[in-house]
């Protein structure tokens, strides 16, 4: 049979010829199940296809994709789900069942796991594997090509005389070490930087916001040092990629193992750099220093909130003052950080939120250089206690955020309304204290201040003690701006980031009170923001950018650098700084994106199903 697999759709509407595919881990362990002496299998990536313009990003794109597939002639055809991006993937289903009716479509993964009845009565899916597919995709395959019920095949569920069937649910693989290899030949590693490694399946924690737990039925099973390491050496000597990421959760759930595994690559002279996620309360300074030592060059910290109240409401359970003892651990290691936290839990308070903002504001200032510290709204998840604790207060304004796919071109909004449970991730649940404006608003500020003013924020929301003065600040200069006729809310972080760029220049400027030094910062981040960050209109400068070259020369009258040493110890200092004349020459670095995710980006290292770390 001619299989072909499809990783999840991650376009960037904006600029979909940057998107950054996901190395499908998932389906590349799938295809190392089959036996492809028996079955020809191919992977395509529709994400990779718009990056090279193979497929357009607009209103005919999910009917371009099915044109696409239908054309390579596949008899069975498996689609990854996963939810800010589930939308393409039914489209798509449709417009090629449309084409091709005999062509079986197969559902795998979190999103069709937890929706697999609705799945299969509203659209054209003709299974849902459930859960872990390695056994289960494989006897599926066996008995379509001999003609037989598929009824013995444990973890299934598809459609017969108008009616649903379930089959009985699939034991979890209990050794990890028994799966075949992840088929890596199948998918072009060479177009990115890092590629991904499993290490464990299963998280033993219960956030009451994540999918993860529930996914893999609350069970941790974990692959021998001996596998990861055959796998690790296999894309490393040959695929020469650049980073290893292992696509965990929580990658020291077991730190004694997490030692011994930092033991083995030093002792075997591992070269390559790797990243990780994990909970900021599962590593401490003598593990982060051997990690370090290892090769790990960057760690994702789900780390939520900075209300101890809230870290109880959602059972994350992180003490706030050990998430800073920790990160300073892991500045002093040399490891690089992406923090993330969150807002907009149904209990939360402007109290709670000022804890958390003042808690992103202490994470800027243990680490010299900018780290990706990102500020989420909380977006509802299938199946998880947050949201069947609150289906009454499940609410959809056609404000997408970042963790429902707000990058992802083409809602369907007759799609989502009709069909709620499928698109939980696109409505957001309403807080009993918090204006659900007043939060997307906050997240707007947040999200462009990290891009044009990253250090002279941060010295807005230290000066006073207060970090929501500032945003308050903005948005009562925005609400009077965009006065009634605001325009519709899915252009709200369009028309945010251009009143927050405004604010600032007028912020920043001695007649506020705000220091030379700092005032001349901003200068400095926004010209960098200008010329680095695709605001380029000069021809010249465009060439001299193509290049790598000088873009252009600052001459100012202090150093940054001293600035922003003076902002992370204590932003009453600025006072004490003397002027230094600096010249400080603008290059333009290649663009990691080019290649793939950077390092320490997105949601998580490998884009795991739920994983929220």
């Amino acid at each position: 049979m001619k299989i072909g697999l499809i990783p999840q759709v991650v376009i960037d509407a904006l600029h979909p010829t940057a998107s950054v595919p996901y190395v499908p881990l998932g389906l590349l362990c799938l295809a190392g199940a089959l036996d492809r002496r028996r079955h020809a299998v191919e992977i395509i990536d529709l994400t990779m296809a718009v990056r090279d313009r193979a497929l357009p990003c607009d209103r005919d794109f999910e009917r371009a994709a099915a044109r696409l597939i239908h054309a390579r002639g596949f008899d069975v055809v498996g689609f990854s789900t996963f939810s800010s991006t589930y939308h393409h993937t039914l489209k798509i289903a449709r417009e090629l069942k449309a084409l091709s009716p005999s062509t079986t479509i197969v559902f795998g993964g979190p999103q069709a796991t937890f929706c697999h009845e609705e799945t299969v009565v509203a659209f054209p899916v003709d299974y849902v594997v459930r859960g872990e597919g390695e056994i289960t995709f494989p006897e599926l395959l066996e008995a379509l090509e001999g003609g037989h019920p598929p009824d013995e095949v444990r973890g299934l569920t598809f459609r017969r005389d108008e009616r649903t069937v379930r089959t009985e649910d699939r034991p979890l693989v209990p050794d990890l070490d028994a799966l075949p290899m992840p088929a890596f030949d199948l998918y072009p590693l060479l177009r990115h930087p890092k590629a991904p490694v499993e290490v464990t399946r299963g998280c033993p924690f219960r956030c009451t916001y994540c999918a993860t737990s529930n996914y893999w039925r609350r069970c941790v099973r974990q692959k021998s040092i001996g596998r990861i390491w055959t796998e690790m050496t296999i894309l490393a000597g040959t695929w020469d990629v650049e980073y290893i990421s292992f696509a965990d959760d929580t990658f020291t759930v077991h730190r004694a193992w997490a030692a011994e595994f930092c033991d083995h690559l030093v002792a075997h002279g591992f070269r390559r750099k790797w990243i990780c996620s994990t909970r900021i309360d599962a590593v401490d300074a003598a593990l982060l220093r051997k990690m370090a030592r290892a090769g790990c060059a960057h760690i994702f910290y789900g780390i939520e909130s900075g209300s101890e109240r809230v870290q109880k409401q959602i059972r994350k359970n992180i003490r706030v003052e050990r998430v800073l003892d920790n990160l300073r651990s892991t500045a002093e290691a040399g490891i690089g950080i992406t923090a993330s936290l969150m807002m907009g839990f149904p209990d939360e308070t402007e109290e709670d939120l000022s804890s958390t903002l003042r808690l992103r504001c202490d994470i800027q200032r243990l680490f010299p250089t900018r780290q990706a510290i990102q500020v989420h709204v909380l977006s509802p998840d299938v199946d998880t206690e947050i949201t069947l604790e609150n289906r009454d207060r499940l609410r959809y304004d056609g404000f997408h955020s970042d963790q429902s796919g707000v990058q992802n071109a083409l809602f369907d909004e007759e799609m989502i309304r009709a069909h709620p449970n499928l698109f939980l991730g696109y409505h957001y649940i309403e807080t009993r204290h918090l204006d659900r404006e007043f939060v997307k608003l906050v997240h707007s500020f947040l999200t462009t201040a990290q891009v044009i003013c990253y250090w002279s924020c941060l010295y807005a929301m230290l000066k006073d003690g207060d970090p929501l003065r500032v945003v308050k600040e903005w948005i009562a200069a925005f609400q009077r701006e965009a006065g009634a006729a605001a325009g519709p809310d899915t252009s709200l972080q369009r028309r945010a980031a251009a009143s927050i760029a405004t604010f600032f220049r007028s912020y920043f400027t001695r007649l506020n009170g705000i220091p030379a030094p700092v005032c001349e910062l901003f200068l400095h981040e926004y010209e960098m923001t200008k010329l680095k960050g695709g605001l380029i209109i000069d021809a010249d400068v465009q060439r001299r950018a193509a290049d790598h070259g000088s873009l252009a020369t600052l001459h100012l009258a202090y150093d940054p650098r001293e600035t922003i040493a003076l902002i992370r110890k204590d932003v009453r200092r600025i006072a004490t700084q003397r002027r230094k004349p600096t010249q400080v020459d603008l290059r333009r670095r290649p663009d990691p994106a080019s290649r793939g995710t950077s390092a320490g980006g997105g949601r998580g290292p490998a884009g795991r199903p739920g994983g929220r770390g």
